[in-house]
């Protein structure tokens, strides 16, 4: 079995540094360089 990307998620200037989800893992937050937090629904 292979992994597939199902999708790119794009919106930091810079590289990422941390990524969590949510307890439920309907949403996902990254921490970039460009010191933006993003909160991404990946339900």
């Amino acid at each position: 079995q292979r992994d597939v990307c199902q999708n790119i998620l794009v919106q930091h200037s810079e590289p990422v540094y941390s990524v969590a989800f949510s307890p439920d893992d309907r949403l996902l937050a990254t921490d970039s360089f460009d010191k933006a937090i993003n909160l991404w629904d990946i339900a």
